[in-house]
């Protein structure tokens, strides 16, 4: 298998991946007022606080 048709079998397995975790989503939160998001947040809060902080 040639390096890109590998990659785009890894993107193809990436993309049908999340597809699934976002019906599973989709599927245990039914029905809801509010949409799953595929995203997780990588933090919470001011990003200024959390500037504060690292320079204490």
């Amino acid at each position: 298998m040639s390096e890109n048709n590998k990659r785009d079998a890894e993107e193809n397995a990436s993309q049908k991946k999340k597809e699934e975790e976002l019906e599973e989503g989709l599927d245990e939160t039914f029905p809801a007022s509010d949409p799953t998001s595929v995203n997780q947040p990588t933090r919470t809060g001011d990003p200024k606080e959390d500037r504060k902080l690292k320079n204490e």
